[in-house]
């Protein structure tokens, strides 16, 4: 499944980058607590959607993480997600949520529809 970008820039997650890229990193957590302050944040992962963004706060690492969801779920149901980072995987790769949260002890947040 491919979507055809629009040129919309989406006003919550915009509250999470950087305002000195490359030297800082944005913030997952400030655009999750942004997405929760406008009713967007769900933790309901039985319908989360395709292309839906996937919170994540990481001890350690202030600026959280975000992954995309593919679709999909591995043979447990969990949903697949496509990430990059982590500590000895630094690249783009589809592993299951519960995956990427064990390799980085992270807490999930939940999710946005974007």
């Amino acid at each position: 499944m491919t979507r055809e970008a629009k040129g919309v820039v989406d006003a919550e997650l915009l509250r999470g980058y950087s305002a000195n890229p490359p030297y800082e990193f944005g913030s997952a957590v400030k655009a999750w607590k942004a997405m929760q302050a406008a009713g967007r944040a769900r933790t309901d992962f039985a319908g989360i959607e395709p292309g839906s963004a996937v919170f994540f706060d990481i001890p350690g690492f202030p600026p959280g993480h975000i992954a995309i969801y593919a679709g999909e779920k591995d043979s447990a149901g969990n949903p697949l997600l496509i990430t990059t980072g982590g500590k000895a995987n630094k690249r783009l790769r589809k592993e299951s949520m519960v995956q990427t949260a064990r390799e980085w002890r992270a807490k999930i947040l939940g999710w946005v529809k974007l």
